[in-house]
């Protein structure tokens, strides 16, 4: 072999090593591959106790080797869960990818656990208190894939930690976890990155992603501040039509790209006049009777609301002959919230309905949805629930939730058909996209997107009177 050649080779390799070296110096995380190992626990990574009773000996698996990965599982017996993490010097402000390949298997929340299957980071102030966490939920990913998410660190935080954490029963796989830091690009090109990859309505919408890239790209380069591109962006989303894609500002101010209203086809003032001792319950919803019949109505989800109040005044209506839940003013919020309500009417766990998430432009499988008994029951009498074009994005989901249940009667007409489970991209310059990520689908795969939860009993609305209630009260009647 020539000594040219030879050269030749040598500078090759010591290329490729270097183009090595550096690929893995942009992952921040140390071990993030965990191919290194020490007494059965990954090196560079901290083992604790993020939930549940820290005394007890029934405590999550933490397991894997070099070649299989990182592994957390737990099952119904399990009181203790571990979390896996490790500290990070992130520089407040700047904007950063984590993406780890993982995989979720048997994930649901049994009795007495605790929502969470997630990688994300927490961030701390100077005194150690907690300023936030910014999760990526992987509980509906069942083959090996890529979550990703970019976030950027708050300003006054001191310390970020990255998190792996799962405390539910299942099993949460990660081969490797990265975090990146994010050099400003072109915030357009990101965009459009994000939606052709994780948009779930692209099919379904007929969205050409070159066509819109190619008539927004040259006006969304010439914008002059972060308003100017924002209202370049909001033009090209409104296209969409979908009610959870937004904009939000670097300020928290939010921009709608699209809106859909609904008319009520019956008289509010037949159900206040049918109503005696009527409580509001916060920003859910409120409670009265009819009667010996129960009337509740959950009018939002809220994330942050008194929902044990809420449950417990709606159990301890014992001393009636059935139950009227009425959905029909509801805008949607936390569909996790609404099994908290819906697990009150049902004695065994229960599928409700499917999701399918997407990656890379691919389709996952579809997810089962389901809904497990809550710790207080309703009593045992029947139940009508009122559905209509007014319930809409999560409370689709509690549509699905009180139809699979057997002892609830579901009438009126179809929901809005609009639920996306939206989740934002933060872009370099600022600002934030929130997009639809999943289809919501009956258990037979049908989408409900654009046609809605249909009722069991088909109800013609009356806008001068109430016929849901005259036939819920008929229904009731004829089942007590």
């Amino acid at each position: 072999m020539t000594n040219a050649r030879l050269k030749i080779i040598w500078i090759v390799a010591l290329a490729s090593q270097a183009m090595a070296i550096a690929q893995a110096q942009t992952n921040l995380l140390r071990n993030g591959r965990f191919d290194r190992w020490e007494n059965s626990k990954p090196l560079d990574w901290a083992i604790d106790i993020g939930a549940g009773d820290r005394a007890s000996k029934m405590v999550s698996q933490v397991s894997g080797d070099a070649s299989s990965g990182l592994a957390l599982s737990g099952d119904r017996s399990t009181r203790a869960w571990r979390m896996v993490s490790q500290e990070l010097p992130l520089k407040p402000g700047q904007a950063y990818q984590l993406k780890a390949d993982v995989l979720a298997t048997g994930v649901v929340r049994e009795k007495n656990q605790f929502d969470n299957c997630y990688v994300g980071v927490l961030f701390f102030g100077e005194r150690s208190q907690r300023l936030g966490l910014k999760v990526e939920d992987v509980s509906s990913r069942n083959q090996m894939s890529t979550a990703s998410m970019s976030f950027r660190v708050p300003e006054p935080t001191t310390k970020s930690t990255v998190v792996l954490f799962l405390s539910k029963t299942g099993k949460m796989v990660i081969r490797s976890v990265s975090v990146e830091r994010l050099v400003a690009g072109e915030p357009f090109d990101e965009l459009i990155a994000g939606l052709r990859s994780q948009y779930s309505f692209t099919k379904l919408k007929d969205i050409n992603w070159n066509v819109l890239e190619a008539e927004y790209s040259e006006p969304a380069s010439k914008a002059k501040s972060v308003e100017d591109f924002a209202k370049v962006v909001i033009a090209m989303l409104s296209k969409m039509r979908d009610v959870h894609v937004w904009v939000e500002m670097p300020n928290g101010d939010r921009k709608w790209t699209s809106a859909s209203s609904h008319t009520p086809q019956y008289s509010k003032s037949v159900i206040r006049g049918a109503l005696s001792g009527y409580r509001r319950m916060g920003l859910i919803g409120g409670i009265g009777r009819m009667g010996q019949v129960a009337y509740v109505s959950v009018d939002a989800l809220p994330s942050d609301a008194d929902y044990k109040a809420f449950i417990s005044a709606m159990t301890a209506l014992k001393d009636v002959s059935g139950m009227i839940i009425d959905l029909r003013r509801n805008g949607g919020g936390n569909e996790n919230r609404a099994k908290e309500i819906a697990g009150c009417f049902t004695s065994q766990t229960i599928e409700y309905a499917r999701a399918i998430t997407f990656e890379d432009g691919r389709a996952s499988s579809p997810i089962p949805r389901t809904v497990m008994p809550g710790p207080k029951q309703v009593p045992a009498y029947p139940v009508v629930c009122f559905i209509d074009g007014g319930c809409v994005s999560s409370l689709e989901g509690i549509a699905f939730m009180f139809k699979a249940i057997d002892r609830v009667t579901v009438i009126g007409s179809a929901t809005r058909g609009a639920s996306g489970n939206p989740r934002p991209i933060e872009l370099s310059n600022g600002l934030k996209v929130w997009f639809s990520r999943w289809v919501s689908t009956e258990i037979d795969g049908t989408p409900i997107e654009g046609r809605g939860v249909s009722p069991e009993i088909d109800v013609k609305g009356d806008p001068s009177g109430d016929a849901a209630l005259m036939r819920a009260l008929e229904i009731l009647k004829a089942e007590s």
